[in-house]
């Protein structure tokens, strides 16, 4: 079978049922919680701009991943030279 992605909102009760639907056709379902996007793509109101501990997280998904985000190369120089190694 083709993999499906359905994006959902919490509490939606159009994406609850798309969701009962899926399961009673057996298809399974992992919630956007439970997928490796989601550990990219991460906000922290309140801290300083390049707070060493979350550049260090970031660099370390990233290596884990294999993977440059879409966002990274969006947002520019300035975003790039902040999470250089």
């Amino acid at each position: 079978m083709a993999a499906r992605i359905m994006y959902v909102k919490p509490n939606c009760p159009y994406c609850a049922e798309a969701r009962a639907a899926m399961r009673a056709e057996g298809v399974e379902f992992v919630g956007p919680e439970h997928t490796a996007r989601n550990l990219m793509i991460r906000a922290v109101r309140g801290l300083p701009v390049g707070d060493p501990a979350f550049v260090n997280e970031y660099r370390e998904l990233k290596r884990f991943w294999d993977a440059t985000p879409y966002l990274e190369a969006a947002l520019g120089e300035p975003f790039q030279r902040l999470v250089a190694e």
